[in-house]
């Protein structure tokens, strides 16, 4: 039977720094909280670590090595140039929330359709109730 020594916050901190991955008891108890820490084990209230559970995580948190900082890390063959992934456009994913909601976003077939915003003024004879 293999058994493995398991830690506690405060030593698993000093085992880290130990191997040269500097980390404090606090840090290890955020990241139990919010996640994206060590995995370990909960005996009653306490975390356990395990100690190849502490050198994998600080291990998959590392770089490779460089040799300057704008050096991506990969200390063997040039990677290809990464990518920045596309994001949204912010007026489109507007436009179709307001389509979904029934409301022409405005400049667009606006005679067609009356804003929720002038239906309401409207309806309510422009003023606001309670």
């Amino acid at each position: 039977m293999d058994v493995e020594r398991r830690l506690d916050r405060k030593e698993a901190a000093s085992f880290l720094t130990a191997h040269g991955y500097r980390t404090a008891p606090a840090t290890l108890a955020k990241l139990t909280c919010i996640g994206g820490g060590p995995a370990f084990e909960s005996f009653g209230r306490r975390p356990l670590y395990r100690e190849t559970e502490l050198l994998a995580w600080a291990q998959a948190r590392s770089t490779g090595l460089h040799r300057s900082t704008s050096d991506s890390g990969a200390a063997s063959a040039p990677s290809a140039p990464a990518t920045r992934p596309t994001e949204p456009d912010i007026d489109e994913i507007v436009a179709r929330a307001l389509r979904s909601a029934g409301v022409m976003p405005a400049g667009r077939e606006r005679a067609a359709t009356v804003s929720a915003a002038t239906r309401y003024k409207t309806d309510c004879g422009g003023i606001r109730h309670a």
